[in-house]
């Protein structure tokens, strides 16, 4: 992971998953979107954000994430390689299967 970025996660469960394996940047969005106020604390904070939703989620759907990337740069985790079942979270078939998503990450223009 890396500095100056903070990786969008749905629930508290995948925060505290991805904290066992040592990754300290993540935030649960409590749902599939972002929020108005959420959005503006996340353009205050001026870092790259990384949406790593459930499987079935999609990111690009999500208006308030859209905006943000036209002031943030912003990446999508998908599951490219069909590593998780269909309602997983990336960490929730443990922090490899996490890791391989991660690095093929898009940044979202």
């Amino acid at each position: 992971m890396e500095q100056n970025e903070v990786i969008l996660v749905e629930g508290e469960k995948s925060v505290m998953k991805l904290e066992t394996n040592s990754i300290f940047n993540s935030i649960a969005i409590g749902t599939s979107h972002i929020s108005k106020e959420q959005m503006k604390i996340l353009l205050k904070l001026r870092v790259n954000v990384i949406m790593a939703l459930d499987k079935d989620k999609d990111a690009l759907k999500d208006k308030n994430f859209l905006n943000l990337a036209k002031y943030n740069k912003c990446y999508i985790m998908e599951d490219t390689d069909n590593l998780l079942e269909e309602k997983d979270a990336p960490i929730d078939k443990g922090v490899d299967v996490f890791r391989k998503i991660y690095e093929k990450r898009r940044l979202v223009q």
